[in-house]
């Protein structure tokens, strides 16, 4: 988990972050069985095609995420991404 604020590491129990004091928020998904689901279908790409792009923390913080992507011809120049996680 990171803080919003200045992006430190913190520890899953933290209130609030150790380098800023901002309040942290608790991530809500963890173990709620809810979550993020992607379905794609793209006959012809010539740009980008993502599933899903997540910030910082996001994995680390319980997201659940299901990424499907039924891509047909992909052009040159084209790119098919199935998961950013990260910022």
């Amino acid at each position: 988990m990171f803080c919003d604020q200045c992006n430190a590491k913190l520890s899953e129990q933290a209130n609030f972050c150790s380098q800023c004091g901002t309040a942290v928020t608790q991530p809500s998904v963890a173990g709620s069985g809810t979550g993020i689901s992607v379905d794609q279908r793209v006959q012809t790409n010539e740009g980008q095609v993502v599933g899903m792009s997540a910030g910082q923390g996001a994995a680390t913080g319980g997201l659940n995420a299901s990424i499907k992507q039924d891509i047909g011809t992909v052009k040159d120049s084209g790119a098919v991404v199935g998961a950013i996680l990260g910022s």
